[in-house]
């Protein structure tokens, strides 16, 4: 999946990261987590949102 799409994907989850393709990186995101329960938010979030690439990256 691109970045663009877990951007949106999180978003739906209530997850809100950066995409950096205004800075020539369309491929990151910008991901800043305060508080434990944010982490474990943001780690269902990510294994939800994630599909593993055919190539096994």
């Amino acid at each position: 999946r691109t970045a663009a799409a877990i951007e949106a994907a999180l978003a739906q989850r209530g997850v809100l990261v950066r995409g950096l393709a205004n800075y020539g990186m369309p491929d990151f995101l910008r991901i800043t987590i305060g508080a434990p329960a944010a982490m474990a938010a943001l780690a269902s979030a990510l294994e939800d949102s994630v599909q593993p690439r055919p190539d096994g990256l």
